[in-house]
């Protein structure tokens, strides 16, 4: 399943390498997360070709230099000699972790900037960017020719891939693989590999320690936080335990959380922060947090000590049809709604594009059970707070929804 759903990106790849042996310089970035198969998808676009592959993250500058062995004593001067290189043949590049060289070769990565934009018209180079960065900005807008954001696989193909496995998969064994890889090739193959294709042998193999799964929380804690990782792990952990406002936070870790909160969203992109839908932005008290990567919050509440309950798991089941709602219904946003005075809420509440309703709904164990009434007179304050009233499709997710 190395390619599966990945041929475009591929494609894509291997047509800007024509163009630029054929006619000019091309420029290629592709971002995307951690295991999320850049680098794969570069190597089999390339293969076979004779190309120059700098990583760097793994080597020093001094180390960089020494692989292009272009007779140059700085990483800035090498790319000067590779561009004129290439302005007699066809060279590849390809940079893993382009980004780290805006902290550890700041002038080469200028360098090269200036290159794959002045240069372009008079050489044959393919340059090819990878970047785990959610931020990364590759020299002049008109710089780079492709932009591929590689994202976790959809629901559709994670379900499509567990179904080849296992043709009897079910609902709750698709969730599983959904919540414990986030979408991520990488950690999709490993488990099928392993002939974990059910909801409880994902599980179990998530926990082993040779699975890449059971230590996807401490590797993406120590590579993005470093040496602040046990404070901001010990929001993320109250989080992915279901403390969702930072007043609940502040009070369980006896401290003022907001500016590492801040930085959790802002700076790392771990943790996503929303207001219930129509409140207004300044409203104080409203604000709740969650993990942003599926894979984190999975590791946590089954490898970080955190533990599953009724609450947390809720947590994983409304992410899983807030993506169902957004990827296989077209609906463009999915929220929630909550009135912190009464306590009513909604779980979710999706908004369409054209003419569809509106649909607002809740999680439930049990269709047949749910107080009707309650939901009608939660739906009137819910439109009382839209300011406006009209088509609504009011809908319960159970376990036979997934």
């Amino acid at each position: 399943m190395k390619f599966a759903f990945r041929k475009k990106e591929i494609q894509e790849i291997a047509r800007l390498r024509w163009l630029a042996e054929e006619q000019h310089t091309r420029v290629a970035l592709l971002s995307g997360p951690d295991g999320i198969g850049k680098k794969s998808l570069v190597q089999e676009a390339l293969k076979s070709r004779k190309l120059y592959w700098l990583d760097a993250e793994m080597q020093t500058e001094k180390l960089l230099v020494q692989r292009l062995d272009m007779g140059a004593k700085t990483l800035a001067e090498s790319f000067e000699l590779l561009f004129r290189k290439a302005e007699e043949e066809h060279v590849i590049l390809v940079v893993e972790n382009v980004d780290r060289l805006e902290t550890s070769a700041p002038e080469a990565l200028e360098k090269l900037e200036s290159l794959a934009h002045d240069r372009k018209r008079k050489t044959a180079l393919f340059l090819c960017l990878l970047s785990s960065s959610r931020k990364i900005r590759f020299g002049q807008p008109n710089t780079v020719d492709t932009h591929l954001k590689i994202g976790p696989l959809s629901l559709r193909e994670i379900r499509e891939l567990l179904t080849r496995s296992n043709p009897d998969a079910t609902g709750e064994d698709t969730l599983a693989l959904y919540a414990a890889t986030g979408g991520v090739p990488q950690y999709i193959g490993w488990l099928l590999d392993q002939g974990a294709n059910t909801a409880e042998g994902i599980r179990a193999a998530s926990l082993d320690p040779a699975s890449p799964v059971s230590h996807i929380g401490k590797n993406l804690l120590a590579r993005t936080l470093g040496t602040l990782t046990p404070v901001y792990t010990s929001i993320l952990s109250l989080l992915a335990e279901g403390c969702q406002g930072a007043p609940q936070i502040q009070e369980r870790m006896g401290k003022n959380v907001g500016g590492h909160l801040a930085r959790l969203e802002e700076d790392y992109g771990l943790v996503k922060k929303s207001r219930p839908l129509f409140a207004k932005e300044g409203a104080r008290n409203l604000v709740r947090y969650e993990i942003r990567p599926l894979e984190l919050l999975w590791w946590f509440q089954h490898a970080g000590g955190v533990g599953l309950n009724e609450r947390n798991r809720f947590l994983v089941e409304r992410r899983y049809f807030c993506d169902k709602l957004i990827q296989e219904e077209g609906f463009t946003t999915v929220e929630g709604w909550w009135n912190p005075t009464s306590g009513e809420a909604f779980d979710l509440v999706a908004c369409p594009s054209g003419h569809k309703a509106m649909v607002v709904g809740d999680l439930c164990e049990n269709k047949a059970a749910v107080d009707k009434e309650a939901v009608k007179k939660k739906l009137l304050h819910f439109q009382a707070a839209a300011g406006k009233a009209g088509a609504v499709d009011v809908r319960y997710f159970s376990k036979e929804d997934l």
